[in-house]
């Protein structure tokens, strides 16, 4: 079959889609509502003033502002008097005071504040708005329960940069408030907490320079709360970079813990500490920092302090990845708990780090893989609590590397370098594993009034302030020294006494060389053993066992080369067996009676000996 088209037919068909296709009769209509009926935006510069303000905001909504705001005196640029929801878009334009202006932005809701109250201040997004020059602060809400500000700088107003008072939550970002006589931004808490309701507090990409108070100061009220810097920073201020201070007075035991997180936080040369947090209960808050710099502050880098109480340990404060060097106190000072890692505290006036506990069996300071150099009173100092550190170096400081309270100090690769005072100055247990102790002006290791045991520790070339010694232990119930080296000390490489009770010792293995001083010398140890030691070029006796030594066992040890003789054993009840001396000129072996020694020979006599385990001079 064959189909024939006409040109008449395919105009029928043409002329039919057109139909279809064709708009419909009358006006275009929009399908939506545009962004002014969803939202209104009302012009600044079309609304009045009055007495008090340049323009006066009377009901919620959304303004706008299209030219610079000019401040007048006794006013302030925008008062805003109406509750609920006001939001504000600068749009890069600028708020400048005057001589006798008042705030650049004004919402006062009273001390109570108002709930569901919120202001939302925007600058513009690349071309910030700029509050500057009124003689109150550039931004001040009180009782207004939200506030937001993004993209503004606040600068050289005769009070705060911003302050919200009586608040619940406040968020800054990109905001820079810098030569402002009083705080850079000031926040308190309501004191009136809803049941169930935190406060929150977020700041991002913020920048607090050259204040006549602190850089960002934070009074926290009655209620838990949780507060986060990241990507700031606070530079050259009168007061704190950062504080947060809590009301002793209304925070209670009940209350949830709050808690401060810094994250890549720069606060450097402020008058006074880098980041301060003030707890005023001992309800612990809690403080995580992470790639944070406090540097050349003029007093801690970071200070946790609690008000009136003893910490409450139910929490750490952490710090990871960050640097407190070249402050006017402490590189970080804490009353809590303090967990620290992969972190420098370097050239500060006091302590690379103190932390001062209130309970001696619980870990107070616990840091892994960190460095403290160069701080003029001490690497690291724990006033009472448990210490632990692994893998750190503590080196050329103008005290003790580490130094102990009352308490227990566990150190585990760890090195302890070219410091003014001891290397380890510890006052408690101590438990040392795999660790050395060089080229300190005090003795390497200095323990008194705990149990230590040490394996594998190095002590060297110790003591150049004194003959102060390799390891010195006073007063300590208990020493065990595994596999442990004290070479080249000014003074005894190993000494021990006890004016308490006696010592149990043990010290399997030991090697103590080139000493100006004794070998080993050992005082009111009872029981104790030396097994298996090796002692060579000392300046005095290898072996110095005094009156108080007794019911010991000596077997298995060598004397080689030392000044003051071998063996010198004048406690009683003792057992010296297998050990060996050679002839110098001091003697070989000195053994006062009441102790018993197997029998002392020479390359004469040893071929007729017939007694095990003699004790030989070569």
């Amino acid at each position: 079959m064959i189909i024939r088209w006409t040109f008449a037919a395919i105009g029928l068909v043409v002329s039919g889609a057109a139909a279809q296709l064709g708009p419909p009769a009358g006006p275009v209509t929009p399908t939506m509502k545009p962004l002014d009926a969803i939202e209104p935006r009302r012009c600044i510069g079309d609304l009045p003033g009055d007495e008090g303000a340049v323009v006066l905001i009377t009901e919620p909504g959304s303004y706008f502002l299209d030219a610079d705001l000019v401040g007048e005196p006794g006013k302030h640029g925008i008062r805003i008097v109406t509750p609920g929801s006001v939001k504000i878009d600068l749009k890069g334009f600028d708020l400048i005071g005057g001589p006798g202006s008042l705030n650049g932005i004004d919402m006062d809701l009273g001390p109570t504040g108002v709930l569901g109250s919120q202001l939302q201040l925007d600058g513009n997004d690349g071309a910030s708005s700029e509050i500057r020059g009124w003689e109150g602060d550039g931004v001040r809400t009180s009782g207004v329960i939200q506030c937001e500000c993004t993209h503004l700088i606040s600068s050289g107003n005769g009070g705060n940069g911003l302050t919200h008072l009586h608040a619940e939550g406040v968020i800054h970002r990109d905001i820079a408030a810098r030569n402002n006589l009083g705080h850079g931004t000031e926040i308190s808490h309501s004191p009136l907490a809803r049941p169930g309701v935190g406060v929150t507090n977020r700041f991002a990409t913020c920048r607090a320079r050259s204040n006549g108070g602190g850089g960002v100061f934070i009074y926290a009220r009655a209620h838990a709360y949780n507060i986060d810097f990241s990507e700031s920073l606070a530079c050259g201020n009168g007061g704190d970079g950062v504080c947060v201070f809590e009301d002793r007075t209304l925070v209670g035991p009940s209350v949830s813990p709050g808690t401060v997180t810094l994250h890549r936080v720069e606060s450097r040369d402020n008058t006074g500490d880098g980041v301060r947090h003030v707890a005023g209960h001992d309800s612990c808050r809690i403080i995580r920092t992470r790639a944070t710099t406090c540097v050349g502050n003029g007093g801690d880098g970071l200070d946790i302090d609690v008000l009136g109480a003893e910490p409450f340990f139910g929490a750490t404060c952490t710090i990871d990845d960050s640097v407190f060097s070249n402050n006017g106190g402490n590189g970080v000072r804490s009353s809590n708990p303090l967990h620290v890692s992969n972190t420098t505290c370097g050239e500060n006036a006091l302590y690379g780090a103190r932390v001062s506990g209130g309970d001696a069996n619980t870990m107070v300071l616990q840091t892994n893989v960190c460095h403290f150099a160069a701080n003029s009173s001490g690497g690291a100092r724990c006033d009472r609590g448990r210490f632990s550190d692994g893998t750190g170096s503590y080196t050329d400081n103008g005290g003790p590397g580490i130094e102990t309270g009352d308490g227990c100090l566990l150190l585990n690769g760890t090195s302890v370098t070219n410091n003014a005072g001891p290397g380890v100055l510890a006052n408690g247990t101590l438990n040392v594993v795999s660790s050395n102790m060089r080229r300190n002006a005090g003795p390497g290791v200095s323990c008194t009034n705990g149990e230590v045991v040490a394996e594998d520790v190095v002590c060297e070339f110790n003591g150049s302030s004194g003959a102060t010694g390799g390891m010195v232990f006073l007063n300590c119930p208990s020493v065990t020294l595994r596999r442990c080296v004290s070479n080249g000390n000014t003074g005894d490489g190993v000494r021990a006494s006890s004016n308490v009770g006696p010592v149990r010792w043990m010290s399997p293995e030991m090697m103590v060389s080139n000493n100006t001083g004794g070998g080993m010398v050992l005082d009111s140890c009872v029981g104790a053993r030396l097994e298996r030691c090796v002692s060579s070029g000392n300046g005095g006796g290898g072996y110095v066992l005094r009156q108080g030594f007794t019911k010991g066992r000596v077997s298995g040890c060598s004397s080689s080369d030392d000044k003051g003789g071998g063996f010198f054993v004048s406690g009683t009840g003792n057992l010296i067996m297998g050990c060996s001396a050679d002839g110098s000129a001091a003697g070989a072996f000195n053994i006062l009676p009441g102790n018993l020694a197997t029998p002392i020979v020479d390359a004469a006599t040893l071929p007729t000996n017939r007694v095990p385990d003699p004790n030989i001079i070569y």
